[in-house]
């Protein structure tokens, strides 16, 4: 989150987190309403623990953001280190609307060559499975491409996260690219719009499945719609998602399923198009209810992997990371 840092340390967060501390000796302490962040180290060394002890808070209103006070292991001092963090604020950021394509339209304008969709994942993603007829170029090229400022092109990703999309979309038509979109909800609505892709159809199942990082960028946003199915007590949900709605937990699919499209009605504003975000405690029931919910759903349907455990780990590593590069590495005794 860019109020925080330049950007998260993406997916793969957690193997870098582990070069500092192992997962076993950070402990999640208490989460606060919003104050100024701050960070401080305890002379005391914390006592070890088995798993993060439940998270107090009182849920975060509209446009509110609300803080966590992580507590980790200093690995050079073996001290006890405290680092807030701020957690997105739903409606903080808003959507640049007037470079969003619908799926539907941009399948219509394909499907005549009106439109060039430019996909701007890594090359590996892209030959995996990508829209036939697509071109495949980092998403800094687009600007040094003059033939684009003639025709109308529209940017791609998977569709999790498309804040830099956006962003660059503006910049574009701010440098002569006036006909540059983006294509909304990207790779995942365009599947979901019965759009043909090439490849392997099983990897395209991970367009569904939102990373951590992406959703600490994405959450900022209003149109989101977090539901969730976890054990967990709503409480300890609103914690980490301040405008979580908490159904019961079931085995029953179609009864999970009902819930779930009832609590995304509930929380939808008639004519708004918002994304769905399904969260359980760990990420293990994705698989047996997603084709359901999918299918029951108007709305783009994405999965957080890992689930509520997985999300307060995230931020967790993130903070012992954050407190370890505080301090740079002592330099080691002559003859060491």
């Amino acid at each position: 989150m860019r109020a925080l840092i330049p950007r998260y340390l993406g997916a793969s967060v957690s193997a870098v987190a582990l070069i500092f501390i192992s997962a076993a000796d950070m402990q999640m302490a208490y989460c606060a309403e919003p104050a100024k962040a701050r960070s401080s180290a305890k002379t005391s060394k914390p006592k070890p623990t088995t798993s993060a002890p439940a998270i107090e808070v009182t849920p975060a209103g509209p446009q509110s953001s609300s803080e966590c006070t992580l507590a980790a292991l200093d690995p050079q001092s073996n001290r006890s280190v405290s680092y807030t963090v701020r957690l997105p604020a739903p409606g903080s950021r808003q959507r640049a609307s007037a470079c969003l394509l619908p799926a539907r339209q941009a399948i219509q304008q394909a499907g005549k060559s009106e439109l060039l969709l430019v996909d701007v994942r890594p090359l590996r993603e892209y030959e995996r499975y990508r829209i036939a007829g697509s071109l495949n170029m980092p998403l800094t090229f687009v600007k040094t491409k003059p033939f684009l400022k003639n025709r109308p092109f529209a940017l791609v990703n998977e569709g999790r996260d498309s804040a830099q999309l956006e962003a660059a979309c503006q910049e574009l038509r701010a440098q002569g690219f006036a006909r540059a979109t983006v294509l909304q909800g990207g790779l995942s609505a365009w599947r979901r719009a019965k759009g043909p892709l090439d490849g392997d159809a099983l990897a395209q199942r991970e367009l569904t499945r939102m990373h951590h990082a992406e959703f600490a960028d994405e959450g900022n946003y209003a149109d989101w719609v977090v539901v969730s199915i976890a054990s967990a007590p709503p409480k300890d949900v609103q914690a980490l998602f301040p405008q979580a709605v908490s159904v019961p937990a079931t085995d029953e699919a179609d009864k999970l399923v009902a819930a779930v499209k009832s609590a995304v009605a509930r929380r939808t504003r008639k004519g708004a198009e918002p994304k769905v975000l399904v969260v359980d405690d760990d990420g293990t029931r994705y698989d047996r209810i997603e084709a359901a919910m999918t299918a029951a759903l108007a709305q783009n349907v994405f999965f957080l992997d890992g689930g509520v455990n997985g999300y307060r780990k995230f931020w967790s590593e993130q903070a012992t990371i954050w407190a370890a590069a505080a301090k740079p590495p002592r330099k080691p005794a002559c003859g060491a």
